[in-house]
């Protein structure tokens, strides 16, 4: 993450660097801590995927960004306990979907396939019985992806196609 030559740009760096981690990751982070080239990263490999898509009544900005906050939080902790990563979020007018993928690089497990169906009963327990969510559909699917680096060199994500 080196911007210029310039000590106040390199101490921003630095701390952007430090805060921006945590949306990073973990295969993405341990490539670029072993100053890898992100091509490194690209590969076809078989994971395993959950979409999640969860309905709510539409409700003004702030009560929605609380229902979806939730929502967020129980995924990433039933994703994280089973190996799993939350590669994707979209929101709409009446809820969400996440995308969590199960088997990328340092998460790879003989029984992901398990590990999702696990993860996708324990995330539908816990976010029906958020106030105010209407539904909760879960697909969990299993094949030989596209794992990897993709976009404009100024603006890249780590994906799964």
């Amino acid at each position: 993450f080196k911007f210029a030559d310039r000590p106040v740009l390199n101490r921003l760096s630095q701390e952007f660097e430090k805060y921006s981690r945590k949306f990073i990751l973990q295969p993405v982070i341990k490539k670029l801590d072993e100053e890898q080239p992100l091509e490194y990263l690209s590969e076809m490999r078989q994971t395993t995927t959950m979409f999640i898509n969860i309905l709510t009544c539409p409700f003004e900005i702030q009560k929605m960004s609380d229902i979806l906050d939730a929502a967020f939080q129980i995924v990433v902790r039933v994703s994280d306990s089973y190996l799993g990563c939350l590669n994707k979020v979209s929101m709409f007018d009446k809820g969400c979907t996440f995308m969590v993928s199960f088997g990328l690089p340092g998460f790879k497990h003989e029984d992901e396939g398990s590990y999702a169906l696990k993860a996708a009963y324990q995330c539908r327990k816990k976010l029906i019985a958020i106030k105010n969510v209407w539904e909760v559909s879960i697909g969990v699917t299993t094949g030989f992806t596209f794992c990897g680096v993709v976009g404009h060199p100024l603006r890249q994500e780590y994906t799964v196609i």
